[in-house]
């Protein structure tokens, strides 16, 4: 059976973008700070948390690799250009008896795990106190992936008769 995870990015910037002005906007002693807190989905600082989210799949889908199904060839050519990419997308092989209830569990952990990291990323140059903060949600997050994936159905038996 396979699962495709499939995040977009724009769902993912739309939080980041949030959680970061919540943060900022209780920031009232440093305009100048908060407007930096702030600023995070902003033209130019969107760079920096495009390479978050890149790094923060990357080690996603290499945490998951006994799930994951993705054919090698011969040559590999790989580079850290700087894409965007609409979605974030892996596909899990998972067996029969994995609980498909815990595909959309996966999707969403998965999801804040990305947004976790890209804000710790984001406020160990802005806020520093919240960094490690993020930090550990976002561990928290990669603990539950985890955790769903090793979750299976049983078999239901029935008894024979009830006589």
């Amino acid at each position: 059976m396979e699962i495709t995870v499939r995040l977009k990015r724009s769902e993912l910037l739309y939080d980041i973008g949030n959680i970061a002005f919540i943060t900022g906007d209780i920031m009232l002693q440093d305009v100048k700070l908060q407007s930096a807190v702030q600023d995070v989905v902003n033209d130019g600082n969107v760079d920096k948390v495009t390479r978050s989210l890149s790094s923060s799949f990357n080690e996603l889908v290499s945490s998951l690799t006994a799930y994951t199904k993705k054919e090698l060839v011969e040559n590999i050519v790989v580079s850290d250009d700087l894409t965007a990419p609409e979605n974030y997308e892996m596909i899990l092989v998972v067996p029969d008896t994995f609980s498909s209830l815990n595909a959309n569990s996966v999707v969403t952990a998965a999801h804040d795990y990305m947004v976790n990291m890209a804000l710790s990323d984001w406020f160990s140059i802005t806020k520093k106190d919240e960094a490690q903060l993020y930090i550990d949600k976002a561990m928290n997050e990669l603990s539950k992936i985890n955790s769903y994936m090793i979750k299976r159905t049983r078999r239901t038996r029935r008894k024979g008769s009830p006589f």
